[in-house]
């Protein structure tokens, strides 16, 4: 039997997050379109710095409206986040490539992203050097202009007078004069965005998906925490075994078609192995005891993986400022690291930074970035992506077949093993109480937090239910998760009986204890407000 508070965690919880989140997001959709002003975006390495501002100012000069940091970053804006907005609305990028260019980790993921986008490139080449790495790759179908000899603004006026035509091009697609034989850049397809009240009335829509995926999420965030590698490996990441749903759901923004092999992860280095273990119990309950138990011994070793640029090192230093773990709460922090991490194809980073765009986590609230990156994080076959996906369809459906897909996106994740998923298809199971019960069931013998829980709830004379309740809350990675056990009024949590007060504060306890600043915080509140006893 589904316990009642979940109708009440899918009803008005959920209505007033979605409501409130979809007029705050409009508001900032039509400001946003209304403000954006740029056509080209400047990518360069900061030592190169006076001749990207000499490039900016001639083609401003010239009528060509640019975008280039730090100028055109706002006071307090997260700096990832608003690179990652200026490309989006970019018609095309011009990269001041040098030496400096080739060892720039920024403009190898500025320049992939504009690829990933379709949105052409024009490299400038100011040394005599060629690109390595990535870059090579990248920029080989480029059309390249040289300004390495003087005078360069001779050259500059050439880049003007191409990118003019460029933008005349993405203006009038069909517009070459009749007979004209002269050759001009021309551009890749890409999407023309929609207009503004199509952009508002897809923000509200968004949103109401978003807050369904927010009161899934939040029970295990914190409302004032916030978020910025490769692909997880085969046997414990996203696993591909074949779902019952022969054909994948089709979900409004979502492709149905994924990638046909996800990015390989590297088996082999310092982090993969604690990695693969973190992901075996994401398999269970997204946030679990894994990171939490081990950050105390392990950040160093994380720090300076993350600091060579690993995608797993990026992933668990955001996780640990996320959640104070034995560095302060910085959620700012945290999104740009696991910005960093999902840059470079990290599915979980991926979930993580979506979950930050809707709420305004550590970076501005942005219905679009959300869409992308969930989106990202789905067609590469992260099934905890799928179940937030599902049950924000499920709980908050905008059309009339939306909370059907949404069961299907959650029984496609249960069907390939993650038991947040086997949970929710519980939780969902609307047509037998039997089946809904056995689902529950399930989730509870694998672990599950939650199903665990529910189970005690639904039968307090169980005789294992202390064992079960106490699982359940080592399980738990979020110190959230047991704070809001404890006091309901907890922005930002799943609700469950406090059925054994004695474990919960213990438990919270012992996360404080681990070095998590967001547990000794949540204790101390918990102490102030009369929840538990003054120590």
């Amino acid at each position: 039997m589904v316990p009642p508070n979940y109708d009440l965690f899918c009803g008005r919880l959920l209505l007033k997050q979605a409501l409130h989140l979809a007029a705050v997001q409009a508001i900032s959709i039509l400001l946003t379109f209304l403000t954006m002003a740029h056509d080209i975006f400047v990518s360069h390495s900061n030592k190169d710095k006076i001749v990207a501002d000499a490039v900016v100012a001639h083609l401003e000069r010239e009528g060509i409206r640019c975008w280039c940091a730090p100028r055109d970053i706002l006071s307090g804006a997260s700096w990832a986040s608003s690179i990652i907005q200026a490309i989006n609305g970019c018609k095309a990028m011009v990269v001041v490539f040098s030496a400096n260019a080739n060892q720039s980790d920024h403009i190898h993921r500025e320049v992939e992203r504009a690829v990933n986008h379709g949105i052409p490139i024009v490299p400038v080449r100011i040394e005599d050097v060629l690109p390595q790495g990535d870059l090579e790759y990248f920029l080989s179908s480029s059309h390249w202009m040289d300004a390495i000899s003087p005078p360069v603004e001779r050259h500059f006026d050439v880049l003007a007078q191409q990118l003019q035509a460029l933008l005349q091009l993405e203006r009038k697609p069909s517009a070459t004069p009749t007979g004209s034989s002269s050759q001009v850049l021309i551009s890749p397809p890409r999407f023309s965005g929609p207009s503004p009240r199509l952009m508002i009335l897809g923000a509200i829509a968004v949103l109401i998906v978003v807050g369904g995926v927010a009161a899934f999420l939040l029970r295990s965030r914190h409302e004032e925490k916030q978020m910025m590698g490769a692909s997880t490996h085969p046997e414990t990441s996203q696993p591909q075994a074949t779902s019952s749903l022969d054909v994948a759901p089709t979900v409004p923004g979502i492709s149905s078609t994924s990638p046909a092999s996800p990015p390989p992860v590297a088996a082999e280095g310092p982090l993969a192995n604690e990695y693969r273990d973190w992901k075996k119990l994401t398999l269970i309950t997204w946030d679990n005891y894994y990171l939490i138990d081990h950050a105390r011994q392990r950040y160093a070793s994380w720090r300076h993986a993350a600091d060579q640029g690993d995608a797993i090192g990026e992933f668990f230093i955001g996780y640990c400022y996320q959640h104070g773990l034995t560095v302060p709460e910085e959620p700012a922090t945290a999104f740009e690291w696991f910005m960093k991490s999902a840059m470079q194809r990290n599915t979980d980073a991926m979930l993580e930074v979506a979950v930050c765009s809707a709420f305004g986590l550590g970076t501005q609230q942005n219905a679009w970035e959300y869409a992308h990156w969930i989106k990202e994080a789905v067609d590469a076959g992260n099934t905890s992506a799928m179940v937030a996906m599902g049950v924000g369809l499920y709980s908050l459906p905008v059309g009339p077949t939306d909370k059907e897909q949404g069961k299907q996106w959650i029984g496609k994740a249960a069907a390939t093993g993650n038991f947040d998923g086997v949970f929710w298809s519980g939780v969902t199971n609307s047509n037998s109480a039997v089946e809904a019960g056995a689902q529950l069931q399930k989730a509870a013998a694998a672990g599950q937090p939650d199903a665990l829980i529910a189970i005690v709830e639904n039968d307090r004379a169980n005789p294992q239910g202390r064992n079960m309740v106490e699982k359940s809350l080592k399980t738990m990675g979020n110190p959230l998760m047991v704070a809001r056990i404890i006091d309901p009024t907890l922005t930002g949590g799943f609700y469950h009986s406090n059925v054994f007060p004695d474990l919960t504060v213990a438990r919270l306890s012992a996360m404080s204890g681990e070095g998590s600043a967001e547990a000794t915080r949540l204790l101390r509140t918990l102490m102030q407000t009369g929840k538990i006893p003054s120590r």
